[in-house]
């Protein structure tokens, strides 16, 4: 006996209302004609279901398209400004914000000095999107995702962040309660890892040219997120990509590096600082202005052009960073052989001699050359990833309702 249903069915209808939904949702303006096309639909059917959709507010019609020889076609398009979606950055030193339509179309991108830690994490950053939509005109009740990115371990299930010492937060904390409570219960929010969020923008980025990334963020801390055949890969207790616990010889075993991870304590941004003035002070050299009394931003901008420009002290600097990071990821394309690492983060921008040295390091010792590319989103990877993330669990839900809507 057939299973299929006749035609004009009630699931078949709800049916027809995602699928066109789903084709405007991207914000294109479109006549009907061409959607009845394009889904292989009758006239008649894409005619009902877009008037459902103009009076359920979610379409409406934006002019007239160029004639066809016939009745000049009127287009419509999806109305991505009912409702939008946050995505947050949360590092140690900064915090980025994007507020995006329900098309994926940037309102707005923030990105400000963020220096809060512990109690003070979540009310500064409630804060400060507060603020922002206060300027841009939006209410906190049109927002229908806020994604949050964080630089420890997320455990989405639980809802509960750990391992975020560049925060002040070591044991669990329940960030989702926290942050819903302060933003109210009815605001649905995704939780991730900040490199996860990053590798997903770089992998998103290549349209599926890439089935396995690596993204590696090296600003404050230091972490991988891993995308292998698809999907984040987290591992059994959340921990996979967590580079900076990497011991990177036998010698470094029994140091303490607190609750950073070896590899963290050697080559955050703020450490081949550190280690630049410890090697110019051991030598009796007075370093540059620049790099003494400046920003640790600015000090580690001027480590790099000194070390393009052939300062003995400032190359073994960065030279012996790029070692210690070669030495990580050589481990990680051993063992997962990814199609592409991308690297980002504050600590690689104006950091070309750095890469530069990474690819040597890495290619002297891989069996085959080993693409290893610098962003393109500069320092705002990680908020384009989790704006993506916030945005397709909104669309997801808006089609689930029309699914029952109609």
């Amino acid at each position: 006996m057939s299973t299929t249903q006749p035609k004009g069915t009630p699931d078949l209808r709800k049916n027809n209302s995602v699928r066109i939904m789903r084709e405007l949702i991207s914000g294109e303006a479109i006549s009907r004609a061409e959607l009845a096309r394009r889904l292989e639909l009758s006239a008649s059917t894409v005619g009902r279901v877009v008037r459902d959709l103009e009076k359920l507010g979610l379409v409406q019609e934006v002019g007239n398209g160029a004639p066809t020889g016939g009745r000049t076609p009127k287009l419509v398009r999806f109305c991505s400004e009912t409702g939008f979606v946050l995505g947050i950055d949360i590092s140690p030193s900064s915090l980025g914000i994007d507020i995006l339509d329900l098309s994926g179309r940037i309102i707005v991108s923030q990105r400000t000095p963020f220096t809060s830690r512990d109690e003070e994490v979540i009310p500064s950053v409630v804060e400060a999107l507060t603020d922002l939509l206060k300027q841009t005109g939006i209410s906190l009740q049109k927002v229908l995702c806020v994604g949050v990115a964080v630089p420890g371990v997320a455990d989405q299930e639980r809802g509960t962040v750990s391992l975020a010492p560049n925060l002040g937060w070591i044991e669990e904390r329940p960030f989702l309660a926290e942050l819903t409570r302060q933003l109210g219960d009815g605001v649905d929010v995704v939780l991730e890892n900040d490199v996860n969020a990053g590798a997903y923008a770089e992998y998103k980025e290549r349209g599926g040219t890439c089935q396995s990334i690596v993204f590696i963020r090296l600003d404050s801390g230091l972490g991988a997120g891993i995308i292998m055949n698809d999907r984040i890969w987290r591992g059994k207790s959340n921990l996979a990509g967590e580079l900076g616990f990497c011991i990177i010889g036998p010698e470094y075993f029994g140091g303490d590096y607190g609750h950073r991870g070896c590899l963290e304590w050697h080559c955050a941004g703020q450490e081949i600082v550190r280690a630049a003035r410890e090697a110019y002070a051991k030598r009796g050299v007075v370093p540059t202005q620049q790099m003494s009394a400046a920003s640790v931003h600015e000090a580690l901008r001027e480590i790099y052009h000194l070390a393009e420009q052939g300062d003995q002290i400032a190359w073994q600097v960065v030279d012996e960073t790029a070692k210690f990071l070669a030495t990580a990821i050589v481990s990680t394309c051993c063992l997962l052989d990814p199609d592409l690492v991308v690297i980002g983060g504050w600590a690689v921008t104006n950091g070309g001699l750095l890469l530069k040295l990474i690819r040597e390091y890495v290619n002297s010792v891989m069996p085959r050359p080993q693409a290893i590319e610098q962003t393109q989103f500069e320092e705002h990877t990680v908020t384009r990833g989790i704006s993506l993330m916030a945005l397709e669990r909104a669309q997801s839900n808006l089609l689930a309702r029309l699914h029952d809507a109609v």
